[in-house]
């Protein structure tokens, strides 16, 4: 099959019933709704940025949502601002709430509808002189149309997990007509690595570089911790577990064990940070907490400190920094589509447990490996592997320790990305 008839199908079959679904899906979804209605004037608002900067060149930065920004705002600060414009587009309305007070970017607003005239439009308008989209968010006219136009497009922390679409046999055709039309892909390991050049073959030159995603954790792990004196002083000599994007599978298994573990040491202290903040989430993390006979209090009432078993915090923006007054964590998601983030509490040098989907997180399967992250699928096995690390010091220290250096010994990434795009800056 050529790349005509894959466009063709794309173009004339596929996007088309994407974006029905998307239209009808956003007559429900808040979300999606917001993600139509952003992008009215973007074309404009692009062209007004462009002519505000003259013929200066432009780095454009992609990226899908929330998450994904925070990889690339470590490869920003490699570069010299007054000689390049830094521009960041997105999907997700998350990433749009994330760079509101962000500084690091000249630029930033919804990438286009990958509709071949809105991308035309856009491009026409930025006038990139490369692309570097991170992790996996490709759109096959963005690709295409900046290969058409000789415009360097590279994917960066590239992740390409074992259970990926990409692979199988009739969607590895299509994709290879859309990557193989990269200027270059650089992976998170050697694993990914293998498994884009099954999708691209010798058509695309594919590198393992690393995760820029690690060396903003440093950078977050120097600054200083953002946590309140009030709530400091809470968690003050407890010994805290911090139970990190919870979902309700998570609860169901995490709260029992975490009730049993607050009767059995009194100076346990559980926090419990859903992964979607909300009053649905309030009122189900109590209810549960109560039918399991733990105690918990709501951040958000303000509570004064005592021999409560647990403290809920429904709100966002506060995880990273609660994994460093943390000893161990639960990260939620492993009993779902996949785990959230491990790298936050493994800076912290937090062990962590989670549930068993790790495939699509290449850092939990790697730590995983080496004893740092520990997959749970019950609470009698949970609370034999707490109760072990809280009670000997020994093991707990040498956990804390192997799971610091893990994050550590694989920073430096964002300067290997930054240089190859100055060099494809430079032409």
């Amino acid at each position: 099959m050529n790349n005509r008839f894959h466009r063709y199908c794309y173009n004339g079959l596929a996007l088309p019933l994407l974006s029905v679904g998307a239209r009808l899906l956003s007559l429900g979804n808040a979300k999606v709704k917001a993600g139509w209605e952003g992008r009215r004037g973007l074309p404009e608002r692009v062209a007004a940025f462009r002519k505000g900067i003259g013929n200066k060149p432009v780095l454009l930065f992609h990226c899908a949502s929330a998450g994904e920004l925070e990889a690339l705002k470590p490869i920003s600060l490699e570069f010299d601002r007054s000689k390049i414009a830094l521009a960041v587009s997105h999907f997700s309305p998350s990433a749009k709430t994330a760079l509101q007070n962000c500084s690091e970017f000249d630029f930033s607003d919804y990438s286009p509808m990958d509709f071949q005239k809105d991308v035309r439009a856009y491009l026409d308008a930025l006038r990139p002189s490369v692309i570097a989209i991170t992790k996996h968010d490709v759109w096959p006219n963005l690709v295409w149309e900046a290969h058409r136009r000789s415009i360097p497009v590279f994917l960066i922390n590239g992740n390409f997990h074992a259970r990926s679409l990409k692979l199988l046999p009739g969607l590895r055709h299509f994709h290879s007509a859309v990557y193989s039309e990269l200027s270059g892909i650089f992976a998170v390991s050697e694993e990914d690595a293998n498994r884009a050049r099954r999708i691209v073959g010798n058509r695309a030159p594919v590198l393992v570089l690393g995760d820029s995603r690690f060396d903003r954790v440093l950078r977050r792990m120097a600054q200083q911790n953002g946590l309140s004196d009030y709530l400091k002083n809470w968690c003050a000599g407890r010994r805290v577990i911090v139970a990190g994007s919870t979902h309700e599978d998570d609860e169901e298994l995490i709260l029992p064990v975490l009730a049993r573990l607050s009767s059995r040491i009194p100076d346990v202290l559980a926090v419990v940070v859903p992964h979607d903040p909300s009053p649905k989430a309030k009122l189900r993390i109590i209810r549960r907490s109560h039918e399991c006979g733990l105690s918990i209090v709501d951040l958000d009432d303000n509570p004064e400190p005592g021999t409560q078993g647990a403290l809920l915090i429904n709100r966002t923006g506060m995880l990273a920094d609660l994994y460093r007054i943390g000893q161990i964590a639960y990260i939620g998601g492993g009993f779902g589509k996949g785990v959230h983030s491990v790298l936050e509490p493994m800076a912290c040098g937090l062990p962590v447990l989670c549930g068993p989907r790790i495939h699509v997180s290449y850092e939990a399967r790697e730590a995983s490996g080496e004893g740092i992250v520990k997959l749970v699928r019950n609470r009698k096995e949970t609370e034999r592997l707490v109760l072990t690390w809280l009670t000997d010091s020994f093991v707990l220290k040498e956990l804390r320790n192997k799971a610091s250096d893990y994050v550590r010994k694989r920073g430096g990434v964002s300067s290997k990305i930054a240089a190859l795009l100055m060099e494809a800056l430079r032409g």
